[in-house]
């Protein structure tokens, strides 16, 4: 039948012409296309995580940003898994056929970095106004106490509180500290290590912690303190008293 040869061969010639259009106005929206690159200054700055609060959580910033602005953002260079531009320091290559789009994203991009170097900066200068304190436990001394019970309390919440009520940081390190990966600290004897851009928080939590401590040795005989059981270690009794 030869009109349905025609009609095959105009479908055919139809689907070939709309396929070199496609291409040609892919062609011409390339040649249109505006780009620009944001350096990301992660080798002058290794210790900020600059990526991810570009990317987000499971890339929703990234996305946000080409919502908002219309441009394609590709983080690209060094790091990246994907090998396009791995020889380029890492940066953010900005696109689209509207250059006001790319200045958008551009500027939002810029912005996160501005924010995360603030962010870091302010970290480091509370790090130099920093002030510390040791609080040393004598478990050694008193082995049938458990002072690390008695200190953190159930589910942390003795710890909790002396941070809440003085506004500073408690950390417990040295010897016998369980749970936590072997670093410079654990060759050092048990310890309260306190700190606080506030010398009166530090003050106030080694007060308390040392207080805690006293009550404890002081209340071994008794087995109480503050009308509770005090945490004892499994020993023989004349040991307890021996060493009280």
């Amino acid at each position: 039948n030869p009109e349905a040869v025609k009609k095959a061969v105009d479908k055919i010639r139809n689907i070939i012409k709309e396929e070199l259009d496609r291409h040609q106005f892919q062609e011409l929206a390339n040649l249109n296309e505006v780009n620009d690159k944001v350096i990301i200054p992660q080798e002058e700055h290794p210790k900020i995580d600059f990526v991810g609060p570009l990317m987000g959580p499971r890339g929703n910033t990234l996305k946000s940003i080409e919502s908002e602005t219309g441009a394609k953002i590709e983080i690209l260079g060094k790091g990246q898994k994907d090998r396009k531009g791995k020889d380029e320091p890492l940066h953010a290559n900005v696109t689209s056929t509207n250059p006001e789009a790319v200045k958008k994203a551009v500027d939002k991009i810029k912005n996160i970095i501005k924010e995360e170097l603030g962010r870091h900066q302010l970290r480091e200068l509370a790090n130099l106004n920093e002030v510390n304190d040791k609080v040393m436990i004598p478990q050694e001394e008193h082995p049938e106490i458990n002072f690390l019970r008695l200190l953190i309390g159930p589910c942390g919440n003795t710890m909790k509180a002396m941070i809440s009520e003085t506004g500073a940081k408690i950390k417990i390190l040295g010897k016998g500290r369980k749970g936590r990966r072997s670093s410079k600290e654990d060759d050092e004897p048990l310890h309260a290590y306190v700190t606080s851009t506030n010398p009166e928080a530090v003050k106030k939590a080694v007060d308390k912690i040392r207080n805690e401590i006293k009550e404890a040795i002081k209340a071994l005989d008794s087995k109480e303190i503050h009308g509770q059981r005090l945490p004892v270690q499994s020993k023989d009794k004349d040991n307890k008293q021996a060493q009280t």
